[in-house]
């Protein structure tokens, strides 16, 4: 049985490597493109979801905006691989749960 301890212990650990390659990609992407820290944030949380309105301008920052892309882009189909495998898991154990319960009935 799935308790919320084990659900948050399955996800935390692509989540905390989501959040951690935004914060320490926003870091240099701020040191390259020369911008504040928290416009640099909300940057590179549009680049890792593909939304991005605002272009790197330095080929430096061209650069590694696709870097950034990519692996964030993996890492956050990794996270909704996780969620959704812990949500199939959780609700195949419920349709053996309830099948074993009908047979056991029947006997």
């Amino acid at each position: 049985m799935y308790t919320w301890k084990k659900i948050i212990s399955r996800i935390s650990k692509p989540l905390i490597l989501l959040v951690s390659i935004i914060l320490v990609s926003a870091k240099i992407l701020g040191d390259i493109e020369s911008i504040e820290y928290g416009e640099s944030v909300y940057r590179t949380f549009l680049l890792v979801s593909t939304v991005s309105e605002y272009p790197a301008k330095t080929l430096p920052g061209k650069i590694f905006s696709g870097i950034v892309v990519i692996t964030g882009l993996g890492i956050l189909f990794y996270l909704v691989t996780v969620i959704s495998r812990v949500l199939l898991e959780i609700d195949i154990r419920k349709v053996f749960r309830k099948r074993k319960s009908k047979t056991r009935t029947f006997l």
